[in-house]
């Protein structure tokens, strides 16, 4: 019964760390108006990316050959794709967000085959392996998320409509 237990427990957890990596590579999209794609890349770039990374430059730009941008956001979990496109109406831009590299979850150092420790390290990097369970995908929505956010935050802020000096000066 305890073993059945252990098996169902672990089936569990690998369960949602295997739904976390597909939810990390379903694309999300937004669509965002009032704003430039070097606003939409720059608000992007900035919030996609961690701190440390940030200090070191923001991440590189691609332009496509159907005039969207693309860059990646990279992290311990793997690689965030994002995408900037035009609307076809010219109202706005589209924002395509997906997982395009997800880090498989390995158990690191030395695997002695000769100790039972060492075994079950192996074994449970093949079961990682086999399933496609992500190391960190957490991370990888986490930035989804937070450059998503900022872009949307910004593009609801240039919808905003400033209020004119003159009406101003009549209030006052």
């Amino acid at each position: 019964m305890v073993f059945f237990l252990i098996i169902v427990a672990f089936a569990l957890v690998l369960g949602y760390h295997k739904w976390m990596g597909i939810r990390a590579m379903t694309p999300v999209t937004i669509e965002v108006p009032g704003l430039t794609t070097e606003q939409v890349t720059d608000i992007g770039t900035k919030a996609s990316e961690s701190m440390v990374r940030r200090l070191r430059g923001r991440a590189k730009l691609y332009p496509q050959s159907d005039g969207s941008v693309t860059w990646y956001a990279q992290s311990g979990g793997g690689v965030m794709t994002f995408n900037v496109e035009q609307l076809p109406d010219g109202s706005g831009h589209r924002v395509i967000a997906a997982a395009t590299s997800v880090k498989v979850a390995q158990h690191g150092g030395v695997i002695d085959l000769s100790t039972d420790w060492g075994r079950a390290k192996a074994i449970t990097n093949w079961i990682m392996w086999k399933l496609g369970i992500p190391a960190n995908a957490r991370v990888l929505l986490r930035r989804r998320r937070k450059a998503l956010h900022a872009i949307e935050r910004a593009g609801v802020r240039a919808q905003a409509v400033p209020q004119s000096p003159a009406r101003h000066a009549d209030m006052a």
